[in-house]
């Protein structure tokens, strides 16, 4: 699953050298388009915010955005939201089924996680359990970790995959002497 803006422009990753990008603001039938492929058709919800951006100035046709829907529900006091990424094809938006997507609470300021397939709540407690956790291995958790964060099931049952911009976590759920959930390793190369 895409993660967020950073993740949309790896599409145009194809090229040896990165290129640039050119923030733009969709024009009303565009967004109206948007709207409607991203939030109200799949999910029932208005539009509350657009990002987008283009690899070259003026041109529709290399478009890529995140749609952030209005919140439809709260957990814990947070927004929940749907967060979407479309790109431009054919003279038309395509957009990805999004991602549900709500803020943890940590100490000094909030976390945009994504939980998948997990329960809000479990992902919840989980991502805040870990941030909170301070160090792995001379990682500082809490700095380390950045928005957004997806949350997927590892390669076996037990484990839960947490990559944010930046940081890849493993963690058990498996924890027979208690402080679940457990981490296992914490890769800073993403």
């Amino acid at each position: 699953m895409l993660v967020g803006l950073g993740a949309l422009l790896a599409f145009v990753a194809d090229a040896a050298e990165p290129q640039m990008t050119y923030a733009f603001q969709p024009s009303e039938r565009h967004a109206q388009e948007l709207a409607q492929v991203a939030c109200l058709g799949p999910h029932g919800v208005e539009v509350e915010r657009i990002k987008a951006v283009t690899t070259r100035p003026n041109d529709l046709e290399q478009a890529f955005g995140v749609v952030e829907c209005k919140p439809h529900d709260f957990i814990r006091g947070q927004p929940l939201r749907y967060s979407v990424d479309c790109r431009r094809r054919d003279k038309h938006w395509d957009c990805d089924e999004g991602a549900l997507e709500f803020a943890v609470a940590l100490a000094s300021r909030t976390l945009r996680v994504r939980p998948g397939t997990f329960d809000n709540e479990f992902a919840y407690d989980t991502v805040q359990h870990i941030a909170a956790a301070g160090n792995f291995q001379g990682v500082p958790l809490a700095e380390a970790m950045r928005s957004p964060c997806a949350l997927s099931a590892g390669e076996k049952s037990e484990l839960i995959e947490i990559r944010c911009t930046g940081v890849r976590i493993i963690a058990s759920q498996w924890c027979p002497q208690g402080g679940c959930p457990r981490i296992i390793s914490v890769d800073r190369s993403f």
